[in-house]
């Protein structure tokens, strides 16, 4: 089962995903339900389901949550900083101390301003000349870092831009 929205009868509404059926959670968003749930101390998937409709219905799926801020995790596996100081021709070494430094690189990649629904469009940088997706695990997290679920992200990096220079890490994600 997944929880997203949905833009139906010209609103937008939380629902459920089971299968190819998509029932509504009228009057809900993504976010009233996560809060809700907290609140009640319920399993966020036990009261999307108790919520939805009994009914399917055809609708467009939308961009699943709003999220207030979208942070991000580089070097997360050891081949990658094998590859990432390949790449940079930096010194042996410059991305495998960040993998195995005890502070894990992390940025801020925006807010739900940087964030698109399916079928949308991607923003690419104009100052860059390789922009890729990079496909990524999104973690939902909720109040105290409760992990309350997964969806899919795509991590869309200038990656000239970063191989100028490790420090244009930032910039080259926005």
């Amino acid at each position: 089962m997944k929880i997203t929205k949905i833009r139906w009868e010209g609103k937008v509404t939380a629902a459920v995903v089971a299968g190819d059926e998509i029932r509504p959670i009228p009057n809900y968003t993504v976010t009233a339900l996560i809060q809700r749930s907290e609140v009640e101390k319920v399993p966020l998937g036990d009261l999307a389901r108790e919520l939805a409709s009994k009914h399917p219905v055809e609708a467009d799926p939308i961009l699943p949550l709003t999220p207030r801020e979208v942070w991000a995790c580089g070097c997360t596996y050891e081949a990658s900083s094998s590859f990432r100081d390949a790449e940079h021709g930096t010194r042996e070494g410059f991305y495998a101390h960040v993998y195995r430094s005890p502070r894990p690189e992390i940025f801020f990649k925006g807010n739900a301003r940087v964030c698109v629904g399916p079928g949308e469009a991607v923003g690419i940088r104009p100052d860059s000349k390789f922009t890729a997706p990079e496909p990524e695990l999104a973690v939902v997290l909720g109040t105290g870092g409760t992990v309350l679920g997964y969806t899919l992200g795509n991590d869309v990096s200038a990656w000239d831009i970063e191989r100028e220079n490790p420090l244009y890490l930032p910039q080259s994600k926005v």
